[in-house]
């Protein structure tokens, strides 16, 4: 995947394949709950495949038959939506040989698509044009405060088998609980907050219920046919001197065993 792009790398309409790596995979890094997921291409819809039980196996004496195992099986299919839209840049932008060309474009399609994203993958329905998140599939854990309830999420995530690595808050939590001072008056994080309970902190904005999650066992599904165009013809564009660029993909979210996956905090429950 690349990691930058050049002025005349946007020659031609159609981008080539490397610039539209640069900005897909500048807006999955855009989106913060996103980015932290394990990522999986795909066709279009991915077919996860799951094992929920495992039975027949045991100690065995020596010189005795090894029993067979039995897989229970099945498999999630993750439905991958379409998110794009047109983005405008100026032409100067472009043309000005001092300007970070690859910096400019990757601030305006993660201000475009990433916030949307990281909604879409947390919060969507499935209905429509919406992708099915995650936080809709989470069991709801509950505690007197947001320390109390990562604890007990990550307690019941290892109980299931799972091994919690991140817990997403939003901007405004994340905030409050690194500003938060112990009995003796003194900053509980004095270090600033980059971990709660040794799970990585995800500030995610516009979240509304903290999440406790495995990052590995929640995949971040993006279909192959991640496009981008280019066109100074648009009307819009042509009437504002800008280059417009139409960004197109799809994506999803794969959650194949919720229980051991992810647990979603409510904070001040009795």
């Amino acid at each position: 995947m690349a990691t930058t792009i050049t002025r005349t790398e946007f020659n031609g309409n159609v981008f080539p394949p490397e610039v539209a790596d640069f900005i897909a995979d500048s807006i999955i890094g855009g989106a913060p709950f996103t980015a932290t997921l394990t990522r999986r291409p795909s066709r279009g819809n991915l077919v996860i495949p799951v094992v929920s039980a495992v039975t027949g196996q045991g100690w065995v004496a020596e010189g005795a038959d090894l029993p067979d195992v039995d897989l229970t099986t099945g498999s999630e299919v993750v439905a991958v939506k379409k998110l794009g839209g047109i983005v405008l840049i100026t032409r100067e932008a472009f043309e000005d040989a001092t300007w970070p060309i690859a910096d400019e474009v990757s601030r305006v399609v993660q201000d475009a698509f990433s916030h949307d994203l990281d909604l879409g993958l947390l919060g969507g329905t499935g209905a429509g044009a919406n992708p099915l998140g995650v936080t809709g599939r989470a069991e709801e854990i509950t505690g007197a405060t947001l320390t109390a309830a990562v604890a007990a999420a990550v307690s019941d995530i290892g109980e299931a088998g799972g091994r919690a690595t991140h817990v997403a808050l939003s901007p405004t939590a994340a905030a409050t609980e690194a500003a938060r001072e112990g009995s003796d008056g003194h900053p509980v994080y004095p270090s600033g907050m980059g971990s709660l309970q040794g799970l990585t902190v995800v500030p995610v904005p516009g979240l509304t219920s903290p999440l406790v999650y495995d990052a590995g066992r929640i995949y971040a599904v993006a279909a192959r046919d991640f496009r981008v165009e280019r066109s100074v013809d648009y009307a819009p564009a042509f009437k504002g001197d800008k280059v417009a660029l139409k960004i197109t993909g799809r994506f999803g979210a794969g959650l194949p065993v919720p229980v051991k996956s992810i647990r979603r905090l409510t904070v001040g429950a009795a």
